[in-house]
């Protein structure tokens, strides 16, 4: 075996390591962003509620 082989077989195992650590980072933001945008969601169908409710009080 050949050094370089060596070298190179190392070097795309690194790679993959690298890779797949970013892919993990990658979900957990996606993750952290979509749950995120759920609470904005929430938030948003309680305030129309929430005035709803109070123009058909004040009516």
């Amino acid at each position: 075996m050949e050094p370089h082989d060596l070298t190179r077989g190392i070097n795309v195992s690194a790679y993959k390591l690298s890779l797949a650590k970013q892919l993990e980072e990658n979900a957990k933001r996606l993750k952290e962003h979509y749950q995120r945008v759920q609470s904005q969601r929430k938030e948003i169908e309680t305030q129309k509620q929430e005035v709803t409710s109070f123009v058909c009080d004040w009516q």
